[in-house]
């Protein structure tokens, strides 16, 4: 019989919607009200009991980064589709490639195009994502590519947007950013030990590469087991449709 101890296990789940059941094409309410796609994230299950939990959410529908470094451009919320016509669709990724660079940075909590959420034990988190008309049009007006165009959406069109890559999480682990892991440095979830168990690639601790229990010993936090991390959508929560007006 084993004795290793249970594998902690968790369930997030996601919900979409939009501040407005329209949206301007001409960008009429984009100074006064702007439009907003909202993420609302919550833990549905969790084996540590009255626990946030933090996890990497780039490239998910909780990329709250800015610029190119936000689910709107690397995913989680990348397309509208006419509910009525598959082919037409608005991206809200532009196609160009982007090189985020690399990072010699051992604390992934400190590369800057990593983006890092908590979700609360018992409230949910909310994200937040402004789309301008600017913004919504930007795949076309940039690169005249296949996406829609403001002058090919008419009052009227109904469109459609799916949540997607809500499994892309790199790391997580139980506690809150500002609370039990406030202050704490991440370990990269892909890091693995030498055969002699240390870290080649982080700066000697006490005269020696560290092996794990010298980097938890001096506050680096281990990612938890990714598959034990299951991320879903809300049942009827996974879309959001919106009606273009002028």
């Amino acid at each position: 019989m084993s004795n290793s101890p249970p594998r902690t296990t968790a369930h997030i789940s996601l919900a979409v919607s939009a501040s407005s059941p329209t949206f301007s094409i001409s960008g009429a309410n984009d100074a006064t009200n702007p439009f907003q796609l909202i993420v609302t994230a919550r833990i549905v299950s969790f084996g540590v009991l009255q626990s946030a939990i933090t996890l990497q959410a780039d490239r998910t529908p909780l990329d709250h980064g800015s610029g190119f470094a936000n689910a709107l451009f690397r995913g989680g919320l990348n397309y509208w589709v006419d509910v009525t016509n598959k082919t037409r669709v608005i991206s809200l990724k532009p196609s160009v490639r982007v090189n985020y660079g690399s990072s010699s940075e051992n604390d992934q909590r400190k590369i800057g195009f990593l983006q890092f959420v908590t979700v609360p034990a018992s409230e949910d988190l909310v994200v937040s994502h402004e789309i301008t008309a600017e913004r919504m049009f930007r795949a076309h007006n940039h690169h005249a590519s296949s996406s829609l165009g403001p002058k090919d959406v008419k009052p009227g069109d109904r469109f459609r947007l799916r949540m997607t890559n809500l499994d892309c999480v790199g790391w997580w682990h139980p506690g809150g950013l500002d609370g039990e892991l406030k202050d704490k440095k991440f370990v990269g979830s892909f890091e693995e030990p030498n055969d002699d168990g240390r870290y080649e690639h982080f700066d000697d601790i006490e005269g020696q590469k560290p092996d794990t229990k010298t980097l938890k010993r001096h506050g680096w936090i281990f990612s938890e087991e990714l598959d034990q991390l299951k991320v879903t959508a809300e049942e009827g929560k996974e879309s959001v449709v919106i009606d273009f007006v002028a």
